[in-house]
């Protein structure tokens, strides 16, 4: 009896422990298709509206490898302003550029590391771990000649500074100007694997233009056929006229 009753008490609990563990593998998948659902992107009204949405990601793709901390900054900024990306990034170049005009001399190396050190330092270790990281490596596009080359003008470029604080301090602002400028021409992502390579059109982008361009196609033969019977029939009305004077 007592064996019998152990027997049909561990039953009971396998029972139990299985209907738990279907539950939860229940509730995780249907929490997972939840997640699905609201990653998921609206799919594009037309071909235009997918150009744009291809290129921001591309342009976002570019920010992560070389704009750092300044990326959330100009999707911020873009978005309150309904500027686009480029548009953003460009005025907050000029504004940086501009802040080195009426900067003092001795600060200007410090808001020129801001952008030129900071960020290359930050891209710089990022490249050395896809480097390191096999997998990734594979699959994310790698920068690191180009920061190889920046570090190498970086270093060209600090001693320039260092000769121009000893022998013509007077020009310190405009060297630390062009600095600044040759700095953010090599780094920028203009010359990262992606800038230098960048993706073509995805398929479905090139699907949805292939097919508006045929419904447009149709839509322009359909008028010219239009127009070709309403000149016709004007033309008939204006003989049927002539015929009955």
């Amino acid at each position: 009896m007592s064996s019998s009753g152990k027997t049909s008490s561990s039953s009971k609990s396998g029972g139990s422990s299985q209907e738990r563990s279907s539950s939860r593998s229940k509730d995780d998948s249907s929490s997972s298709k939840e997640r699905d659902k609201k990653d998921a992107k609206p799919k594009a009204r037309n071909a235009a509206e997918l150009r744009a949405r291809e290129e921001r990601e591309y342009l976002e793709g570019l920010m992560d490898s070389h704009a750092g901390y300044l990326k959330p900054i100009i999707i911020s900024l873009s978005n309150s302003f309904g500027l686009t990306l480029k548009q953003t990034a460009i005025a907050l170049a000029l504004i940086y550029f501009g802040l080195h005009l009426i900067t003092p001399a001795f600060l200007l190396p410090h808001l020129s590391a801001l952008v030129t050190l900071i960020i290359p330092v930050r891209a710089t270790l990022s490249s050395i771990t896809i480097e390191l990281d096999e997998k990734r490596g594979a699959r994310e596009a790698k920068n690191s000649a180009q920061w190889c080359v920046f570090w190498a003008v970086y270093g060209m470029l600090e001693i320039s500074r260092g000769w121009t604080a000893i022998w013509k301090p007077g020009w310190e602002p405009v060297f630390e100007i062009t600095r600044t400028g040759c700095l953010v021409a090599v780094g920028g992502p203009w010359f990262g694997a992606k800038g230098l390579r960048p993706p073509g059109d995805s398929e479905e982008l090139k699907k949805m233009e292939k097919e508006e361009n045929a419904k447009a196609q149709s839509k322009q033969a359909k008028q010219a056929k239009q127009a070709k019977q309403a000149k016709q029939a004007k033309k008939d009305k204006k003989d049927k006229g002539r015929e009955k004077r």
